[in-house]
């Protein structure tokens, strides 16, 4: 049995692990999740005392959706705890591994949303004219 990884002063607490499930919609054509899985994932995480407690994280990782992106991807976040009442939470990830990420995906079903609009306004118009 290895012995636990120690978390003090001078060392950040480390975890690593597995996600396969991405999240937000499903797109079929693409199949894949608007944004895709962790797959394997590496975290380091600090806390200090600052005016309330403060966590700052970071941490890589490496999704196996990769049929086109083959990059890995690093992620950060921090979590601040005000008088133990009101806790503020960010993270940012880069997507490097994700080129054709949520907003090609949103932008394509935005412009699929609109050749749909059009054809309907046409069609209003066209049937405006017919009754007329």
């Amino acid at each position: 049995m290895n012995p636990p990884i120690v978390y003090d002063v001078a060392m950040p607490a480390i975890a690593v692990g597995f996600d396969s499930q991405g999240y937000g919609r499903f797109f079929h054509k693409e199949e894949r999740y608007l944004v895709k899985s962790r797959g394997f994932y590496a975290v380091a995480s600090k806390n200090w005392e600052l005016l309330g407690p403060l966590s700052l994280h970071g941490g890589v990782s490496y999704s196996l959706e990769n049929k086109t992106d083959h990059n890995p991807t690093a992620f950060v976040g921090f979590i601040k705890s005000l008088a133990n009442v009101i806790q503020v939470a960010a993270e940012f990830d880069l997507a490097s591994n994700d080129n054709q990420g949520p907003a090609n995906i949103v932008e394509k079903e935005r412009a699929k949303l609109a050749t749909i609009h059009d054809k309907l306004a046409r069609l209003r118009q066209e049937l405006a004219r017919i009754s007329s």
